[in-house]
């Protein structure tokens, strides 16, 4: 099994990498602080957005809302992300890799 991440800190602190090393799972190489190009990363921040402020009285209202907050992303945001995908990429090769605007 091959895993993707973004080598944040805590994906490959010590006890992490121990755990995939004991469960077979090999990681993808990844250079540190590139571009996260996968638009579940704008799916998350829709839900950061929409979520903010929100204080909930236990950790089942918690989750009630946040399954509501994902349910309510529409088909048509998700297709919006995947096609600005080839105009993303562009501009990734444009910058060389570094950071974009898009």
């Amino acid at each position: 099994m091959l895993f993707q991440q973004d080598n944040a800190r805590p994906h490959t602190a010590g006890l992490v990498r121990e755990w995939f090393d004991k469960k077979g799972i090999e990681t993808l190489g990844w250079p540190s602080q590139s571009p996260d190009m996968n638009i579940i990363e704008d799916v998350w921040g829709l839900m950061k957005f929409k979520l903010k402020g929100k204080v909930f009285e236990d950790i089942e209202e918690m989750w009630k809302e946040i399954k509501k907050c994902w349910k309510s992303i529409s088909l048509q945001q998700i297709r919006n992300l995947y096609d600005s995908l080839p105009r993303r990429m562009e501009a990734l090769e444009r910058a060389r890799g570094a950071n974009t605007k898009s």
